[in-house]
């Protein structure tokens, strides 16, 4: 096992970043209870076909808008007449930030019959993965956090997580002309793990990154940003939790408003935000994005209206591509099972989200991760508050290649 990779299977979440509905009650255990409001999903008679999302609604790696990408893509499937004539159910499972409530998640989800999960974004995948791989239920769509996420037969990501988004956003800082460049990172073990996946996107430019760790929390941001402008730096890769990124963007603004910086935070989009002007040239990036303007976003963005959801962004679309996929393999199966859908993705190739270049998850092995299948990102900068693309196009993090934009 190489040093790389044991620092990537250690790597969380808050580090490197966050129909009808089953929902868990307010204790520690999941509770069976539904709250559908889906007319078109009562009108369908057919047994559900049930799908659970495990996501954390507390705690640093908390991102529960993904349950809402979900259910929007489920209430759209449904009102288009389900699956076969049968209702998609979504389950969402909140772990609070409580690795027991994850291991039963996973029990419930093999209880329950539950198809595929779908979009999970959980620093507790370790506790429920390997229960999904014995029972043939795939992980459609997750965020890769975890050792399983990184190695489960039952692991089925859309994205490549950390080691993808980092390679990337170097890659980003050096293709815009940086040279000098630094990443400014949280001092805890698991953030110490990013920089091998920086490097690997500076390669192709023959380029190497300089570390500067920062305290979570610091009351004073400066001394930090002066560490990371020592020695003429020019580009900054960020990865910090949300208030920290916005302290740290703020005080290298002040220090050096030309130096051009790269963010990686849990909600990028509420550090945009809190940023103001200061985040204007922030360069960003991501497996699944709002600002592809293709046909299948635009219909992404009238299914989410039309469930009720007015707020588009975070991690919302990816959960929503992950429902989509799952509902496109089901449509060309007879008898749609766990392990039916769990052998259609293994073995599948060029399989079309139109959110994202053609997936396969048959070749593993970006970043020697072996459930790593997608090198690929879209490229963004933010300009008058607003996420850009830079080429419009999505290219390969480590080498620069084009991947194929859907149109």
């Amino acid at each position: 096992m190489t040093q790389l990779y044991r620092r990537a299977i250690r790597l969380a979440l808050p580090a490197v970043v966050a129909l009808s509905v089953a929902a868990c009650d307010n204790g520690n255990t999941p509770s069976s209870g539904s709250d559908s409001s889906d007319a078109a999903a009562a009108k369908l008679t057919g047994a559900p076909l049930k799908l659970m999302v495990v996501y954390e609604s507390v705690g640093p790696s908390s991102v529960p808008e993904v349950r809402e990408g979900a259910m929007g893509a489920a209430k759209a499937i449904n009102a288009a007449g389900g699956i076969d004539g049968r209702p998609v159910q979504v389950i969402r499972c909140d772990t609070k930030a409580d690795p027991n409530v994850a291991t039963e998640c996973g029990r419930r989800a093999v209880r329950e019959g539950v198809v595929a999960m779908i979009g999970n974004i959980t620093i507790y995948g370790n506790r429920f993965m390997p229960l999904m791989a014995q029972s043939k239920i795939a992980s459609v769509g997750l965020e890769p956090a975890t050792a399983a996420d990184f190695t489960s037969p039952a692991s089925f990501p859309i994205g490549g997580g950390a080691p993808v988004q980092f390679a990337g956003l170097g890659a980003a800082l050096a293709a815009a002309g940086a040279k000098k460049i630094v990443l400014a990172r949280q001092d805890i073990p698991a953030a110490a793990g990013v920089a091998p996946f920086v490097n690997a996107g500076l390669k192709r430019f023959h380029l190497t990154m300089r570390d500067v760790a920062v305290p979570p929390g610091a009351p004073d941001m400066s001394p930090y940003a002066a560490a990371a402008l020592q020695r003429d730096t020019d580009g900054i890769v960020v990865t910090q939790a949300d208030q920290d990124a916005v302290n740290f963007v703020q005080a290298v603004r002040q220090a050096n408003p030309d130096v051009k910086i790269a963010l990686n935070a849990p909600s990028t989009d509420k550090v945009n935000k809190a940023l103001g002007n200061d985040a204007e040239g922030l360069i960003e990036s991501g497996a699944v994005t709002i600002a592809l303007k293709n046909t299948a976003e635009k219909q992404y963005e009238k299914d989410m209206k039309a469930a009720g959801y007015t707020d588009l962004t975070g991690y919302r679309l990816p959960a929503y591509a992950a429902v989509r996929l799952v509902g496109t393999i089901a449509d060309g199966l007879t008898n749609v099972t766990a392990p039916a859908v769990f052998d259609a993705l293994r073995d599948g190739t060029n399989l079309q989200t139109g959110l994202t270049p053609p997936l396969q998850f048959t070749e593993g092995g970006v970043a020697k991760l072996p459930r790593v299948f997608n090198p690929c990102l879209f490229a963004l900068r933010v300009e008058q508050g607003t996420q850009v693309p830079v080429t419009g196009k999505f290219e390969d993090a480590f080498t620069g290649k084009p991947c194929g934009t859907p149109a």
